[in-house]
């Protein structure tokens, strides 16, 4: 080795023209074997590659596009499904309005019923009651006329005026004390 570096130091750098020649022939044959074998599969799986790529892309792209129909289907739908519970919404509180308004009118109705059957019972218990006593009332002014008169009155026209004239003079002085 030390002889060759005693050697001239250009030759190292510069190397001999059949050195050239042979090393052109070598890159050419293998620049020749590569482009004929090996950059045609090379450039078949890239094209593969590509082709993949943007079929990947394309069914991407579809698929975006589906989405958003979709999407827009969806945002209708639920705008449709809102606006129809709005109005289902809607429809319950009218109708329970009007169920309250006629529960209200049939309450009152029902109540009027009871005030009105009440005011009459209390009117024929009063009547019934008036009956009583006057008839009572007529009893006892005929018993007290037949030992004022020391007879009893067997007619029974003269008993009926006798008890009618009782019960209207203390039906009128009852209406003045009133």
């Amino acid at each position: 080795m030390l002889v060759l570096a005693a050697g001239s130091g250009s030759s190292l750098f510069f190397p001999k023209v059949y050195d050239l020649i042979w090393s052109s022939v070598v890159l050419i044959v293998l620049l020749i074997v590569f482009a004929k074998f090996v950059m045609p599969k090379f450039n078949k799986v890239m094209d593969e590659r590509a082709k993949k790529i943007k079929g990947q892309i394309d069914e991407a792209t579809a698929m975006k596009k589906d989405a958003a129909s979709l999407k827009e289907q969806y945002d209708e739908l639920l705008g449709s499904a809102k606006a129809e519970a709005e109005k289902i919404r809607q429809d319950a509180r009218e109708q329970a309005e009007q169920i309250v308004g006629r529960a209200k009118a049939e309450a009152k109705a029902e109540a009027e019923k009871i005030r009105q059957d009440a005011k009459a019972d209390l009117e024929a218990q009063k009547a019934k009651a008036m009956s009583d006593l006057s008839q009572e009332v007529g009893n006892m002014a005929l018993a007290m006329a037949s030992k004022i008169l020391g007879t009893e009155l067997k007619d029974p026209a003269v008993r009926s005026s006798m008890a009618d004239l009782a019960v209207n003079k203390i039906g009128s002085e009852g209406g003045k004390q009133s």
